[in-house]
Parts: structure tokens; C-alpha cells; sequence
């Protein structure tokens, strides 16, 4: 069952490790098969 998946990116920088960690969960929740949005 799919689940949804919320990812806020306050990082202020782009490609910061807080930036590049937000990504991967994304990547994660897509492979997984969940719905995610991701807001910067």
C-alpha cells in the first residue's frame, strides 16, 4: 500500500548536505512505490 510522503527542504543552500539528504529520501519514496512531494 502505498503511503504519502511529505519532504520540506529548508536547506538554504543548494547541493548542502541537508539539500542532497532531502533528495535521497525522495528517491527512496519514488522507488518504493509511494506518493511524495517535496517543497523547498
Amino acid at each position: 500500500m502505498a503511503k504519502k510522503v511529505l519532504i520540506i527542504s529548508t536547506s538554504l543552500r543548494g547541493g548542502s548536505n541537508s539539500d542532497m539528504l532531502a533528495k535521497e529520501c525522495a528517491k527512496g519514496a519514488k522507488e518504493a512505490g509511494h506518493d511524495w512531494n517535496f517543497f523547498l
